[in-house]
């Protein structure tokens, strides 16, 4: 049985607060692999892409803290989402 398909790997950062045009930091072009998903991921530059994030990240203002203003501390890799969308198996 072959493991090719045809995916698209998508990477989000889920906090609320974010707006919805820099709520996705990577959005891949769709590609014909037989790479597991969790290798999928280890080609992609994740370090790179989010330091770039956190730097917009830091600047949003926590909407949940009321009584004062407060900026969201910067994301970690475990608080993305990041999803490989399977578009076809052959």
């Amino acid at each position: 049985m072959s493991n090719r398909r045809l995916v698209k790997v998508v990477i989000v950062d889920p906090n609320e607060n974010i707006p919805l045009d820099d709520c996705v930091l990577y959005s891949g072009d769709e590609k014909l692999t037989d790479s597991t998903d969790q290798e999928l991921f280890f080609e992609i530059d994740i370090k790179g892409i989010l330091e770039a994030h956190n730097d917009k990240r830091v600047k949003v203002i926590d909407k949940r803290v009321k009584e004062r203003t407060e900026h969201l501390e910067p994301a970690k890799i475990r608080d993305l989402k990041m999803v490989v969308v399977n578009i076809a198996t052959f």
